[in-house]
């Protein structure tokens, strides 16, 4: 078993630190605005029911066993069958065109299913980092990118346990 933890980069931080400040301020203005009330009410619970749906869903690690890879978050766990592995390789942050379906872009970090606009298809994205990807596709067809700041040593790990048609 080999554990790989999630680490934001800067740009991750920064959108972060932005996003809530925006989301703050708009809240203030509101409730300035609007003298406390219905609406400045309303906005505050949205944003914290989403920020917190967000903060759940925050991948914290990745664990290679020998039958599965596991990307962990606070809430639920995502189990990749390393035999239902088709292929693995790494992916430069230019090759993805993705836009957000559901999930999240950029508050705490990068995760969830995106619309990959190069390929016309849907993956799911679970990063802290907007650099530094590796493309995983199962027997299913389905398209899954993981980022780590130790992608290479990421790499080389599923690669061992995987059976010989996908190690390629």
């Amino acid at each position: 078993m080999k554990k790989f933890t999630y680490r934001s980069d800067r740009r991750t931080r920064y959108i972060t630190a932005a996003m809530l400040l925006a989301m703050s301020s708009l809240g203030i203005g509101l409730m300035l605005f609007y003298d406390g009330g219905f609406f400045s009410t309303w906005y505050l619970t949205l944003i914290l029911a989403l920020l917190a749906l967000a903060a759940l869903s925050i991948p914290r690690s990745i664990v290679i066993t020998d039958s599965s890879i596991e990307v962990r978050c606070l809430c639920n766990l995502i189990e990749i069958e390393t035999s239902d592995i088709v292929s693995v390789r790494r992916v430069s942050r230019d090759e993805l065109r993705l836009f957000p379906l559901m999930g999240i872009w950029g508050v705490f970090g990068y995760y969830g299913r995106y619309f990959d606009r190069r390929n016309m298809m849907t993956v799911q994205l679970y990063a802290t980092r907007w650099d530094d990807f590796i493309e995983i596709v199962d027997s299913s067809d389905e398209y899954y990118y993981l980022s780590t700041d130790r992608a290479d040593e990421l790499l080389s790990a599923i690669r061992i346990c995987l059976p010989d048609k996908a190690a390629a």
